[in-house]
């Protein structure tokens, strides 16, 4: 019995239940491929990672963080489509920039020394007038916040999946990063530059509040972030269905269920700059001392209690 074969006799029109079952199964070779797929993560980020070529250490990581970055936004198809389209380029300890990233880009971009990271953005008009947009990450090699700062840039992008730059009527390309858009133009020296900005610190503040949550899921639910500390703090202040409000908002094109106040948003992301844009606030507390440093910096300190009171009361009401 076990070398017997069961064929159609010539003449069948149908096959039998049992062969109609047995002819839906997959093969040998489709099952373990998928069983290889599934032991090894995510399926396709292996593809991912061979197609941009990176190592070991940052293939082990994507494999750590994206399901926990997917399982959060409830979308798997996107954080992939992210790497996919989004390609993660390593800064050596010791080194300001990437020559893969420079090349990429085809710029000469050096890390700030402070940062661990960040999402480069590089637009332009092709040759037969279309709109082209490079991003990628840069990390800093051996920062104990590049895995952070990675989980950070990734959901920047994930909020960002929807949105497509556009040119507007003034020659400027508009690149949309979740709740932010930045503006470039044309400098004298031909290279694309960016020239103005919109929301990007109310951007900034739900997007380090999705960080923190979703490390937490890596590392622990008493993982304290260390970026943006004065927006997280806001954000932890608004209610549930504030913070819904503005997730739904970050992702173009989802129905947010009710009316936008655009013009009150405005005036949050106004007190958000008035609080993180540093070298303005010191010199008007300077200007308010009269050169007593202490009296600047107690200056300081209430403007931000103010400001961050204005904030959370204006979400409150958002």
């Amino acid at each position: 019995m076990d070398n017997e074969k069961y064929d159609f006799k010539e003449g069948d029109s149908e096959p039998s239940e049992v062969e109609k079952v047995l002819g839906s199964m997959p093969s040998f070779e489709e099952f373990r491929r998928t069983v290889e797929e599934e032991s090894n993560g995510v399926s396709g980020l292996n593809e991912i990672a061979e197609k941009y070529g990176y190592n070991e250490e940052l293939k082990k990581t994507l494999e750590m963080i994206v399901p926990e970055i997917a399982d959060y936004y409830d979308n798997l198809d996107g954080v992939l489509k992210v790497l996919d389209e989004c390609p993660i380029f390593m800064v050596e300890p010791g080194k300001k920039s990437s020559e893969a990233a420079n090349k990429y880009f085809g710029t000469n971009e050096e890390l700030p020394t402070l940062a661990s990271g960040g999402t480069s953005t590089v637009p332009r008009i092709t040759e037969d007038g279309q709109l082209e947009v490079r991003k990628g990450i840069v990390l800093r090699g051996g920062d104990k916040r590049t895995l952070q700062t990675l989980v950070h840039e990734i959901c920047h992008q994930v909020a960002s999946i929807n949105k497509e730059p556009r040119l507007e009527p003034d020659g400027r390309i508009k690149v949309d990063t979740g709740l932010s858009s930045e503006y470039y133009g044309m400098g004298e020296d031909g290279a694309m530059k960016l020239v103005g900005s919109k929301w990007v610190y109310l951007e900034e503040m739900m997007n380090a509040y999705d960080t923190e949550m979703i490390m937490r899921g890596i590392k622990g639910d008493n993982y304290k972030s260390d970026e943006y500390g004065i927006l997280r703090a806001i954000a932890y202040n608004c209610p549930a269905d504030v913070i819904q409000k503005l997730e739904r908002l970050r992702i173009q094109g989802v129905d947010v269920g009710d009316s936008v106040d655009y013009e009150k948003l405005d005036g949050i992301s106004s007190i958000l700059d008035d609080i993180m844009i540093v070298p303005r606030k010191i010199s008007l507390s300077n200007k308010m001392a009269g050169g007593d440093r202490e009296k600047a910096k107690e200056i300081r300190r209430e403007m931000d209690q103010r400001n961050v009171e204005k904030a959370i009361n204006g979400l409150n009401s958002f």
